[in-house]
C-alpha cells in the first residue's frame, strides 16, 4: 500500500489539481469483521484474533478523531495495536 500511495501522490503532483485534491491513507490495522472470521474455527478466533485484532467500534473511536483533525492535503493515519 505504501508504494501505491506514493506513486498516487507524485502522479497527483504533476497535475493541475495538486493543491486542491487530498490523498490520505488510512491504516486501521487488523480489525475484528465477518469476512476475517468467515473461515476460522472458534478456537482460532478466539486465541489469535482476540490478541490480534481490535473490534470495530473500537478502530472507529480511535481514529475518527484523528481523520476530522488532519488539515494537510496528504496524510498517514495509522492505528497500532
Amino acid at each position: 500500500l505504501p508504494v501505491l500511495d506514493d506513486f498516487a501522490r507524485k502522479e497527483l503532483a504533476k497535475t493541475e489539481h495538486a493543491q486542491c485534491v487530498g490523498l490520505h491513507q488510512c491504516s486501521p490495522g487488523l480489525v475484528l469483521t465477518e469476512l476475517l472470521l468467515a473461515d476460522t474455527t472458534p478456537g482460532v478466533r478466539a486465541f489469535i484474533f482476540n490478541a490480534l485484532a481490535e473490534e470495530p467500534q473500537d478502530v472507529a473511536a480511535a481514529l475518527a478523531p484523528r481523520l476530522r483533525q488532519e488539515g494537510t492535503l496528504t496524510a498517514r493515519v495509522e492505528l497500532l495495536s
